[in-house]
This record gives C-alpha cells, structure tokens and sequence, in this order.
C-alpha cells in the first residue's frame, strides 16, 4: 500500500515514550509522507525525544504500573472483515481489547445474505472502523461498506476508517475513496512488531490515549497470530466437487460450534447409512478450513484407528510422547488450551467408543459421523437425513452432466432421495450413456443388480455400495438383540413409512422364533425397537416406525427364497388381521386406516415371492373397497385396479375373488359417470358370477343390477331393464318378497323403467315407495341405503312434477347422509345439488344458490376444481346466479 502508516512528530514524542514494542514496531515498518517529516533514522530520533534517561529494558505494553496518565473514554473499534479473514478480525480485536479498547468484529454479508447498507451499520456507530484488506475481502460488496463510512468520516472532518492489509490485493488496487484512509500493512511481520504497529495506526488515527486495558480473550487464552500459523489439517477425502445442497445442515452445524455453549461444542451427526453424513463434515472442514490451525481427520471405525490419527496429529504438533496412550494424553492437553481446532471423528460406533478421546473442557470444535442416534450426554445431535427432492434433482443433473431432468424426479423417488443411491445411480448412467428415464425403466427391473454395481468414483467417501453399506449395521444389530434382525427382516414386506408398532402384535401366532417369543413377553420386543432405532436402521417414534425404502430392498435381495417366502406370508397374516373390514360398520374402516399402505405392501410382496395369491388379491380388494367407503375414490381406483392386474397374473380364469375384484372397480367406475369404461369389467364380472357360481345365485344377481345401471347410464334401457328384472327374480327366489336385495332390485328397475316414457312412470313410482318401505324396516333410521332411496324417490317425483313430496324425501336424504358419513362427504354435496335443481323448480332461487354453494365447497374439498361434479356444480351456481341477477333486474 502506498501510504502504510503516516505519523505525526506530535504523536511521535507523546507515545513513543511509553511504548517501546511501537517504538520497534515503527523502526519496521512506519512512514511518513505529504510534507510530514519522514523518518529515515528512527533510532536517532527516539533518542532525541527519550533522552539518556529511558530504560533500555522494554516494558509490557499492555499493562505499564508507573504510568500515571489521566484515565480518558474508552473509546469503540470495530474490525470488519471478509469470513474467511475471521480469524485475522479476531486476533485484532483481541490485541485492541488487551490495548485498552472496547473492540468487535463484524463480519461483511455475503450479496445474497444482505444488503450492503445494513452489514455496516455497526461500522458507522463506532469511533473507529478497521477494515481488513485481503484477497478475500476486495469484493464490491466489502469495500463499498467501508466507502460508505470513510465519505462521512471525511465529510464530518474526521478520518475514521484505518485499513489495515493482511494479504496481497491479488493484482487489484484500492478504490480511490479509499485511498485517502489511514492505512497499516501486517504482512511478513511477527506478532510483536504487528501489535505496535496496529496500536500505533489506532492512536494515530483517533488521536486519542487508551484507557485502562479491558479483560479480552477466551478463558484468558489469546486468539493464534493469524500470519505465522502453521495450518495442519489431514482431510483424508478430496473435496466432492458433485457436493449439493445440505445449506441447513451445514448452517445449523456452524451456528451450533460458533456459540460458544459449551454444550454446543461437540455435534454429533448422526443417520442412515449411505445418508450422506461423512460427505457433510468433509463439506464443512474444506468450507471453513481457514478459520482453524488445525484441522484432524480421525478414522472411527475402532480404537485403533483412532489411536493411530491422534498419534500422528501430535507428532505433527511435535508434543513429548513415549507411547501412544501418552500422545493422546498430551494431544488432549494442547487442545485444551485452544480454540482453532477441528477434529472430525468420522464413523463412530457408538458414544462409548470416543467418550475417552474427547477433549472435555476445550474451545475447539468436534465433529462426530456415526450411525448411532442416542447422544445426549456426549453431542448436540444432528439428525442426517436424505435429501430432499430438489437436492437430489440437482445432484443427479449435476454428477451426470446431463441437461434435461426428465425422468430425475421420478428416478429420485424410487431410490428414496438416498444420496449414495444416486450417486451410484449418477455413476453407473455416466458410464453406460443412458439417460434418467432409461435407467429408471433399468432400476425397476433389476434392483438388485444395481444395487450391487461397483461404487461410485470421484465422490469421496462412498466406497461401499447400496447393497454392503448397512452390512455392519446388521452385525451390529444381531449382536444387540436376538429378535432385532427377525423384526426388521419382517419390516422389509411393508411400506416404508409410519408402520405402526401395533401391526406385530395383532396375530402373534403367526410369528416364529425368537420374534414371537419377544412379542409374548413385551421387553425384548421393545429392546428390539431400540436397538434399530440406535443404529439409525429405522426412525422410531412413540407408535410408528418408518424405514428407508432400500435398506427394506437390500434386505429383500439378501434373503433365500425360502426367507422371502416366509417373511412374506408372515407380513400377509398380520396385514389380513390388522385390516379388519367389514362392508357396513364404519368403525372398522378407520380402525384399519393407518394399516392401509402396508396392507397394500404386505400383498404385492406376497405376490412378488409367489405366495398365497388368492389372500393377498383379496387384501387389496378390501383396502381398495375401505378407500371407497371413506370417499378416497382415486386411491380405491388405483388399489382396485393393482388388484385386476394382479389377479389376472396369479389367479386362475374364473377365480371367484378375481370376479369380486371386477365387480367392485366396475362399480366404482359407473358411480362416477364413467360407464364406458365400467361396462366391459362389469360383463366380466357377471361372466365369472355366472361361470363360478351359477345364475340362480344372489351374487350373480348384484352383478346383474350393477351391469344394468351402466347400461342404463349409456341410455340402453331395455337391456338395462332386462338386467334389473332379471336380479329381482333371482333375489325374490332367493330372499323372499320382504329383502333388502328385493329393495334394491326394485330401486334399480325403477329407474330404467322411469326413463322409457310416461306410460311405465306409475310403476316406476311404486317400485321406489315399495323399495324404501322395505328398507325401513330393514335398516337403522340413518343408514345409507336409506338416503339413497329418498334420493331416488325424490328424483323420481320431481320428474313427475310433485316438488312439494320430491323437497321432503331430498332433505331425508341430506339429513341420513350427514348423520352416517359427514357433513362434507361427497354424497352430502350430491344431495344437496339435487335439492337445489329441486327448489329451482320451485322458484327458490335463493335457496337453491345457498344449496349449491354449499355443495361446492364440498366438491372442491373432495375431488378437486377439475372433476366433472366439481364443474357441474359450479355451472348451475353461476347459472341460478344469472337467473337472481335477471329476477333482481
């Protein structure tokens, strides 16, 4: 710098006399320059201004006991700086403390964190700005804070910004509002020289003598001089170039070790294997490996390997030692007086292993990896969990090099965000060319050919692949508990996420070994939960587990079929039992919601290991048919129609389960307006009714109803007739004249028969008056079935003109339909966009909108803004709208 520090004679002559380490400071490295005289000879001049009677002995800076001088205001410094000249800011607000200033160091934003403008306005409160001129710190966003300060300090008269240069300016050069700053160059000094030199720059600048020295350090521990550090780091692992992502993570970790809570000063980092937890602390040493002396990589996996690195890092600090135990010993004290250190233990088994070679008391930072998840009383813990979805999406894009995402997300969902998944998935598409979607359809078929493929390269500590990284894990698990390998073994034929505890107990006879008997006796089953969860093998919660889902995949893989076939038709049996449906109790079909998706898991790895198809198709016939009963219509669909698939894979022609499956997917279909997709599934259904169980059978005669009201849907009547009355006289054989089957046949034909003219309208009245009258009598007063036969009948007479009875037997249907399901369940909305087409035809209007409004809120809520009911409904509220505008007008 071309003006490194000007001083004044004055300034000179009053402390020169008091401060030998400036005196030397200035013999190195003062100037004076612009008409000030310049020093050329230091020495001659101190002697001038001490006169023979000064000690030759130099006296302590800091603390001078014959100073007699006037205690003055202390006056505020604050040294500002780049991040990664921290630990240079902290060093010289430490000497500025220790010199008799109130000192702290404020940290410049990045652009994205903040503006400019707000990072400094402590800067501009102080009576002194110090700012630290680096590489690092001649960024736009550094200097034009010290700008903004130095233009008022000029515009007031009074220069206070000292800019002090701890490193070359990398081929720039200083803006010139800068310029005319006081300024201090530290580089290639020794501490002693740099504290003068600072000092005397500060007391230059301010004109002002030092209160008494304020206390200042850590502990008492004064910060390591930034320029004489001899950094040590031994990162074993080279930087992950494909690193992405983790910002919380890394964030929380740094935030955590800066506070200084003592507590806070040991993380633990702690989740699944293949997670990603050493790539995260070797991310966070390369990111703020500046801000440490030292930085020690130490390999976990035993006590001798944790021995050995600890040994090499104190011979490195060239610490006494004999053996290696004294090393460590010695390593522990060093630590124990600093603070900027890192020590990363990467792989811990678990705390008991590193309890003995952790510094306790210490300032410095510890960073722990391990797949143990209990560390209260050790570390802070950190849980490592996978990514999220646009993490992976970005790492995939970026370790392949691939500019199009199609197919990533779908790719990241069926690896589980696992990032040891995609980074061998990344690894394996780099060397075969495919693309994401490619490899997707690969992955899908062979599993577990690509979890086994080699590991992949370039990505640091990944030298395992998906199907060996949680290898030890299990041994670790077999050794803890008898009946924890067993139970996760079992875990693995569910869905992955929230698996309630319950499922185990609710058939213990059909567990075996060692499983079944922790399950009789409570304790070892729970101490089974425990240690999984230890192991970071599952994420246990008081009632739940969830597991990742290739961790269940590997274990699937790494089972005999025998095994497979055993597993999964013990999963079978519990799925069966936990989902306890039956068709008109409503209490079973929540009971069995939370058992739901591992039912339908429990089912496709039965089929997957060819094991009791018919009672796995069943299974999901049931969930399916539970979904539909709480009005999840697009999940019973989606169950309904694996159950097809399925069952026309493993199932034999004419399986009667098969034709149960068609029925009710059918059914479903035609109730939401679809009957042309209904009709053919509904055909099959009866021709396995009528090949299975004959004509005369009463299911045949559901089958026959339900194949009549799709085609009556598709307006043909007379074949839809011809199935309803042919249903009729099946159930009337079958069930006498007084059956709710009766019922519903007459229901079914009253319908067809009310649409082919007004000469069958008569009978098509008496079949529904006949019909609800038997259901009446068959029914609880708010059962379903009832409301459908008041809607129908109410239909039916509004057709025929009579709104006064059709208003009565509609809100009848609203008020049981309310009662059995909810007051916004999607057949309440029906109900309601009937009564409103009803008082329509009674000119109330304002009843009808109030109807329809109501209605689609509920439409909304249930199946969303796009579906036809949804539309329709808003259609008629616009139009009735219209229609009170215009009666208004």
């Amino acid at each position: 710098m071309a003006n490194a520090l000007r001083i004044s004679p004055d300034f000179f002559v009053h402390h020169l006399v008091e401060d030998d380490h400036i005196r030397e400071a200035a013999k190195k490295a003062a100037k004076l320059t612009d008409g000030i005289v310049r020093i050329n000879d230091i020495d001659d001049l101190s002697k001038k201004i001490l006169g023979s009677n000064k000690s030759d002995q130099p006296r302590d800076f800091h603390k001078d006991p014959s100073d007699q001088r006037e205690e003055t205001e202390v006056k505020s410094v604050i040294v500002s700086c780049a991040l990664k000249d921290r630990p240079w800011a902290e060093w010289i607000s430490w000497t500025l403390r220790a010199g008799g200033y109130n000192s702290e160091v404020q940290v410049l934003p990045l652009e994205n964190e903040t503006t400019v403008e707000d990072g400094a306005e402590d800067g501009l409160n102080a009576d002194l700005l110090i700012g630290l001129v680096s590489g690092h710190a001649f960024e736009k966003h550094c200097h034009l804070a010290w700008e903004k300060f130095q233009s008022r300090s000029f515009r007031s008269g009074q220069s206070r910004l000292l800019l002090i240069e701890i490193s070359s300016l990398e081929g720039s050069s200083l803006p010139p509002p800068l310029r005319r700053a006081a300024s201090v160059d530290l580089r290639e000094l020794d501490p002693q020289t740099a504290v003068g030199v600072i000092l005397l720059g500060v007391r230059q600048t301010l004109g002002h003598r030092s209160a008494p020295p304020q206390p200042s350090g850590l502990n008492g521990i004064p910060p390591d001089f930034p320029g004489t550090d001899q950094k040590l780091h031994n990162l074993k692992l080279s930087r992950n170039r494909n690193f992405v992502g983790r910002s919380w993570e890394l964030e929380s970790l740094r935030k955590r070790l800066e506070s200084g809570s003592p507590t806070a000063l040991t993380q633990a980092a702690h989740g699944l294997g293949g997670v990603g937890k050493t790539q995260l602390a070797n991310e966070y040493a390369y990111r703020w490996r500046d801000s440490y002396q030292v930085v020690w990589w130490v390999r976990s996996e035993d006590e001798a390997t944790m021995t050995t690195d600890l040994t090499a890092l104190a011979k490195a600090l060239n610490l006494p030692f004999s053996t290696s135990q004294q090393a460590v010993e010695s390593l522990k004290q060093w630590l124990l007086g600093r603070d900027r250190w890192l020590l990363v233990f990467d792989n811990v088994e678990s705390p008991g292993s590193i309890r003995n070679y952790l510094v306790s008391g210490g300032q410095g930072h510890t960073i722990i990896t391990s797949r143990y998840s209990a560390w209260r009383g050790v570390a802070d813990s950190l849980n490592v969990t996978t990514f999220d979805r646009q993490d992976s999406i970005a790492y995939l894009l970026k370790r392949s090099g691939r500019e199009s995402n199609e197919g990533a997300d779908a790719l990241a969902a069926a690896l589980g965000d696992l990032p040891l998944a995609l980074a061998q998935a990344a690894a394996y598409m780099e060397e075969s060319g495919l693309d994401f979607v490619a490899y997707l359809e690969l992955f899908q078929s062979h599993q577990g050919h690509l979890l086994k493929a080699s590991p992949p390269v370039n990505e640091g500590s990944y030298s395992h692949t998906v199907a060996t990284t949680w290898d030890i894990s299990f041994k670790r698990l077999a050794e803890t508990s008898p009946a924890a390998p067993e139970l996760i073994s079992l875990l693995a034929y569910f869905a992955p996420d929230a698996i309630p505890k319950e499922i185990i107990s609710v058939a213990p006879e059909s567990l075996s070994g060692s499983l079944r008997n922790a399950s009789e006796e409570g304790f070892p089953l729970q101490e089974a939960w425990r240690a999984m969860h230890r192991l970071s093998l599952v994420e246990a919660g008081p009632n739940t587990v969830t597991i990742h889902r290739l961790v269940q995949e590997v274990i699937f893989q790494g089972h005999s079929h025998e095994q497979q076939l055993q597993y999964a038709n013990t999963a079978l049996e519990l799925a069966v039992a936990a989902i306890a449906y039956e068709e008109n109790n409503k209490d079973t079909w929540n009971k069995s919601l939370p058992f739901l998706p591992h039912a339908i898991a429990a089912a496709n790895q039965s089929l997957r290991a060819e094991c009791q198809a018919d009672k796995a198709i069943n299974l999901l016939d049931n969930v399916a048919s539970i979904h539909w009963k709480l009005g999840q219509n697009t999940e019973a669909e989606d169950v309904y129609r694996q159950a097809m698939i399925q069952g026309e894979k493993h199932l034999p022609d004419g399986s009667s389960i098969l034709g149960t499956v068609y029925n009710n997917l059918g059914t479903l279909l035609r109730g939401e307006d679809r009957s042309e997709e209904a009709l053919p599934i509904l055909e099959k259904a009866l021709d396995v009714g009528l090949k299975v169980l004959g004509p005369d059978n009463p299911t045949v005669a559901i089958r026959h109803g339900n194949l009549g009201l799709a085609l009556r849907r598709l307006g043909r009547l007379e074949e839809a007739e011809k199935n309803f009355r042919r249903a009729l006289e099946i159930d009337k054989s079958h069930y006498g004249e007084n059956d709710d089957a009766v019922a519903r046949d007459l229901s079914n034909l009253s319908r067809s028969l009310s649409e082919q003219g007004e000469e069958k309208f008569g009978e098509a009245c008496d079949c529904l008056r006949r019909a609800l009258e038997i259901g009446e009598a068959c029914y609880p007063e708010h059962h379903y079935r009832l409301a459908i036969r008041h809607n129908n009948l109410a239909m039916l007479l509004r057709k025929g003109g009579l709104l006064d009875e059709a208003e009565h037997h509609m809100r009848c249907a609203i008020e049981i339909d309310e009662k059995y399901f909810d007051p916004e369940h999607q057949d309440v909305a029906s109900d309601l966009m009937n009564l409103a087409l009803i008082l329509i035809d009674k000119d109330d209007l304002a009843g009808a909108e109030q109807q329809l409004s109501r209605a689609l809120q509920i439409f909304h809520a249930k199946l969303g803004a796009s579906h036809k009911s949804t539309e329709e409904c808003r259609e008629k509220l616009v139009e009735v709208r219209v229609m009170r505008g215009n009666e208004r007008g």
